[in-house]
């Protein structure tokens, strides 16, 4: 959707060549998320508590607006961003998943160094 001229890179390929798969990595990766979307979605569920049983709408609605900003600011963030490798330190590299069998967005996160990949579904469709 964003990354138009993004590399792919084919699951099979990256299995065929001897890459592992790395879920630490990202495990770590979206565990840093919960400081931020936690607190989100707690203040998102408390200005609706004071819109609907308080009747406080005007600090409701800004409560509510302003965790829903964070919570967006967030999944833009994690949209961008790259996973650090557990096992080397580095940055991994973002590919699009080219053999991906759902419609919707899937990166490959790819550490050379160690030989290692994980994958998260970025974008796809809630059927």
């Amino acid at each position: 959707m964003f990354d138009k001229k993004m590399k792919t890179l084919s699951l099979e390929d990256l299995l065929l060549d001897g890459y592992t798969e790395d879920v630490a990595s990202l495990r770590a990766f979206e565990r840093g998320y919960a400081p931020v979307t936690i607190p989100g979605v707690v203040g998102f569920a408390f200005g609706f508590y004071l819109i609907f049983w308080r009747e406080q709408t005007t600090g409701g609605f800004m409560v509510s607006l302003i965790s829903l900003v964070v919570i967006a600011g967030a999944c833009a963030h994690a949209y961008f961003a790259s996973p650090r490798s557990v096992r080397s330190g580095r940055r991994m590299e973002r590919y699009r998943r080219s053999d991906a069998r759902c419609e919707g967005t899937e990166f490959l996160y790819v550490d050379h160094d160690s030989r290692t990949f994980c994958r998260r579904m970025a974008l796809g469709r809630g059927d």
